[in-house]
């Protein structure tokens, strides 16, 4: 029970100790959060925001999206069928940054699934500073090209797992 006990109390300092020092040294916004293209309108454009007083860098990679059976986990592949530009993004204080999202592949018969990861990367002007946690932030913005010919219809799809 003392050795419990003690261990409780370590973890408790611990998360103490860290609560002051773990925080999110930036915030920016992206928008849109669904990006749709078609035969006809393929880009679109990604507006980065930066609120804050500090420059902000992102990198963007494109990777083709898909669900695998059984239990429906996301699995994502490097593609070149998404063009994205730039594909490393400099967001200057107060300011408003701008990327070219297009498709290089033929709508075909049916809907095709991508995802964009926009990833913020480290500033490296500031030293690390001991007992201090960095937060990054990742976003996955999710980029659909329409079917030549969208079906209409309803069905229910049930995903059998093995036993």
């Amino acid at each position: 029970m003392k050795r419990q006990f003690t261990a409780l109390f370590g973890v408790a300092a611990l998360f103490t100790a860290l609560s002051g020092v773990a925080h999110a040294q930036t915030s920016f916004s992206v928008d849109p959060l669904l990006i749709t293209l078609s035969g006809q309108a393929n880009s679109a454009v990604l507006t980065i925001t930066n609120p804050t007083a500090k420059e902000i860098r992102f990198e963007i990679k494109a990777f083709a999206w898909e669900l695998t059976p059984p239990d429906g986990a996301m699995k994502l592949t490097p593609t070149q069928e998404v063009v994205i530009f730039p594909p490393l993004v400099s967001a200057k204080p107060k300011m408003t940054q701008r990327v070219r999202v297009g498709t290089t592949a033929a709508p075909g018969a049916v809907e095709k699934a991508y995802r964009i990861l926009v990833e913020e990367l480290p500033t490296g002007d500031v030293a690390p500073v001991a007992n201090q946690v960095a937060v990054r932030t990742r976003i996955g913005i999710p980029v659909f090209i329409e079917p030549t010919r969208p079906a209409r219809g309803g069905g229910i799809d049930t995903m059998v797992r093995p036993r």
